[in-house]
């Protein structure tokens, strides 16, 4: 839709596609939420996790730059 609007802009596509982004925007959010509480409900264990971009570059040896 937004490709169709940068191709011929008129105004009531401008308002479709306006309309269009809020309610993806206020949909997504609910959503999300409605995930995060249904997985609280039902008590689902919470798993504590983090991404260290560091690890894959250095060994125990304290050799930094070389892939295991």
């Amino acid at each position: 839709m937004t490709g169709a609007l940068l191709h011929q802009p008129t105004i009531p596509d401008v308002v479709k596609v306006i309309l269009i982004i809020a309610l993806q925007l206020a949909t997504s959010s609910v959503g999300s939420m409605s995930i995060a509480r249904s997985a609280y409900l039902v008590r689902t264990p919470l798993k504590r996790s983090f991404y260290n971009e560091l690890a894959d570059y250095s060994d125990s040896d304290g050799d930094e730059g070389k892939r295991s």
